[in-house]
């Protein structure tokens, strides 16, 4: 148990220096390290990182699926805080889910000369 903490606390540290790819790694290995010990809060919380790291490393649905599978996990053992938490994270990948693109570009309105050409 004391390696699944310490593996999860190293995929945070990760995801904020911005080693997006290295702490999915890391968080993955947590949740595996807390599945293996039957701590299921401990695989909850890794899972939850696990999908915030996701997003982070671009992979907004796949992050978005395993946010979700975090808050049922946490359902199932009673876990209200993180169920909050969890939630908290999914209305956050909806937003980035469901904000309008920039374009790279500004573009133009097109103009009554561009329209009859």
């Amino acid at each position: 148990q004391m390696t699944g903490i310490a593996t999860y606390s190293v995929a945070q540290c990760h995801a904020v220096a911005g080693r997006t790819a290295a702490a999915v790694q890391a968080a993955t290995e947590a949740r595996n390290l807390f599945s293996q010990t039957w701590d299921r809060q401990g695989e909850a919380m890794a899972i939850l990182m696990l999908g915030e790291s996701l997003v982070l490393d671009g992979d907004v649905e796949k992050g978005k699926q395993t946010a979700k599978e975090a808050q049922d996990l946490f359902a199932s053992i009673d876990d209200h805080e993180g169920i909050d938490k969890a939630e908290k994270t999914l209305q956050q990948i909806q937003e980035i889910l469901g904000a309008p693109v920039t374009p790279a570009a500004p573009r133009q309105a097109p103009t009554k000369e561009s329209e009859s050409v």
